[in-house]
């Protein structure tokens, strides 16, 4: 993201900037929080492999976002329809299609716009898309460019593919979210509301597809969404998956960059973590 450049101004006039460099602002305090992740030694290393990603996604759409706003107020566009244009399109991807071709419609090739730059930049946009949902196994760090300096990459705490069996890690990472919302800690100081939220979404879907694998094998590639309608039934409780499908709905929201809203509180975590819990001992009992 740091490559991403900053817009350029000669004192009087401002350049026109290339969309690659307007996407240089907005990061803030989500790409802050990535560096200070990749920094503490207060959450196990796995953990930070699932929750790393989940910010490098925030901060990028959170860039994506000011660089739409701000071309479209420039051109004389209503402060209400550039919000109501961002809340339709509030996802990684249309964003990224947004902010480098001014382009709502959809069939924009963003990953090949971005491969343009350099092949590393469509692979950090395929790894914060799928490593806000699962592990990503790299570390963290943007990949070394000709002409860099050595030696200037932000160090890594290293972070291990998982080798935990997958009918556990569901109830590992309900673990990780208690210890982030019971045991606060420095290096995780204004970080964990997030890193909770994203752990509890995973936690969820990982429970899916270790359930849909055991019990009705092919139906785990489809949709969160699709999964959940399907799962009341086959659990033989459906409020259960009424539930289940509301949690998944706002933890899934808040793992998106919204500019007005807050981050959900310990209260609400704990709520929605009860209730994952609950998914998790009904599954297994389904398809032990």
């Amino acid at each position: 993201m740091k490559l991403l450049g900053r817009p350029v101004h000669d004192g009087e006039h401002d350049f026109v900037e290339h969309p690659a460099a307007l996407l240089g602002k907005g990061l803030g305090e989500d790409a802050r929080h990535h560096v200070a992740l990749l920094k503490t030694t207060d959450l196990p290393a796995e953990v930070a492999a699932r929750v790393i990603p989940g910010f490098c996604h925030l901060a990028l759409e959170a860039a994506c976002t000011t660089v739409v706003r701000q071309r479209r107020l420039r051109k004389g566009a209503l402060h209400e329809s550039v919000e109501d244009l961002l809340e339709e399109h509030g996802k990684l991807r249309p964003l990224v299609a947004l902010a480098l071709f001014d382009d709502e419609t959809p069939g924009a090739d963003v990953g090949a716009r971005l491969n343009e730059f350099d092949t590393w930049a469509g692979d950090a946009f395929k790894g914060c898309n799928r490593g806000a949902h699962e592990l990503h196994d790299g570390d963290g760090r943007m990949p070394e460019r000709p002409g860099s300096a050595a030696g200037t990459s932000t160090p890594s705490v290293g972070l291990p593919a998982a080798h935990a069996p997958p009918d556990t890690v569901a109830r590992e990472l309900l673990g990780a979210v208690d210890d982030l919302l019971h045991r606060p800690s420095p290096g995780t100081a204004g970080l964990w509301p997030r890193a909770a939220t994203l752990l509890t979404r995973q936690a969820l879907e990982v429970a899916l597809r270790t359930f849909w694998s055991k019990r009705a094998p092919g139906v785990e590639p489809c949709s969160t969404r699709a999964q959940l309608l399907c799962l009341g039934r086959h659990i033989g409780d459906e409020p259960l998956g009424h539930r289940a499908h509301v949690v998944w709905a706002t933890l899934s929201a808040a793992c998106h960059y919204h500019p007005y809203d807050l981050a959900l509180t310990r209260e609400e975590l704990l709520g929605w973590r009860d209730v994952e819990l609950e998914v998790v001992e009904r599954t297994e009992r389904a398809w032990r």
